[in-house]
Order: C-alpha cells, then structure tokens, then sequence
C-alpha cells in the first residue's frame, strides 16, 4: 500500500506542477489573463498541500504504530533466541 500511495502523490504532484506550468503559459500568452492564472494556481496549490499534508499525516499514525509493533516482535524475538 506504501508504494501506491507513494505513486500517487507523485502523480498528484507532477499533474499539479503541469497545470501551473501551463497557467502560467497561458498567461504569458495573453490567453489567460493574469489575475486569473494567479488565483487559481492558488487553488490548485492549496489543493496540493492540503493533499499532502493528510497523506503524510496518515504516514506518520501507520509508521508510529508498525515501528511501535515491530521493536515488540524483535524484544520478544530477543528473548526467546537468549532461552
């Protein structure tokens, strides 16, 4: 599940560096008008965060509660290796 969720948020945050990339193109141009291209890559900034932010939060409770369960099982296997 690790690496899905770490190929996701690569995912997410390539497509989001594409999007404000072609913003700012768009805006170069005189297509977009500049007002525009800065608020919503704003948005879609804060979209990217906010994103980021929970998966990461969801990262550390899984990686807090595997190390926690992991150095129990290699106390336990300690143990019974020194009887």
């Amino acid at each position: 599940m690790k690496s899905e969720i770490d190929d996701s948020l690569a995912a997410i945050n390539h497509a989001t560096d594409q999007i404000v990339q072609h913003l700012a193109k768009l805006a170069g141009l005189g297509i977009l008008h500049s007002n525009f291209s800065e608020f919503r890559t704003a948005g879609i900034e804060e979209i990217r965060s906010h994103t980021n932010l929970n998966v990461s939060l969801h990262l550390a409770d899984v990686e807090m509660k595997d190390a926690y369960e992991f150095g129990k099982q290699q106390i336990q296997t300690t143990e019974r290796l020194k009887s």
